[in-house]
């Protein structure tokens, strides 16, 4: 099975919806935490998922940064914008975009990413970020 470049843990917070039809909108807020050899750090306050379903049309995007310290101890952050949609099957394929002054990341700026979102628990993901 192929590794994650990186794994983001997310712990949601809060939820809000609205309807119209067969249309509706979902902000989820959320906190959590990346730890990986290059790189250990928190989600900062803001981050939100906001959620479209229109029809049977499903899309995502998520924004967040991640501050916190490279393997050396020099502080660090990343930024994630992270658009996806439902496949026929439900599963959710993620095109995920990172900023980053962590230089052990700076690869992953102009590399060619997707993303798969696991279920880890009630109100619990994981974000995993892979290289094509």
């Amino acid at each position: 099975m192929e590794k994650p470049e990186i794994v983001v843990d997310v712990l949601i917070d809060e939820a809000y919806h609205v309807e119209s039809g067969e249309n509706g909108a979902n902000m989820i807020t959320f906190h959590g935490s990346l730890d990986c050899d290059a790189f250990s750090g928190i989600i900062m306050p803001g981050a939100v998922d906001t959620q479209r379903k229109c029809g049977d049309k499903f899309t995502l995007s998520a924004r967040y940064m991640i501050q916190g310290k490279d393997a050396k101890g020099n502080p660090a952050s990343v930024f994630i914008e992270n658009n996806g949609t439902a496949t026929p099957d439900g599963k959710l394929v993620t095109v995920p975009k990172i900023l980053t002054d962590c230089e052990c990341l700076k690869y992953l700026e102009d590399a060619e990413l997707y993303g798969t979102i696991d279920p880890v628990g009630e109100n619990h993901i994981h974000i995993n970020i892979f290289k094509k």
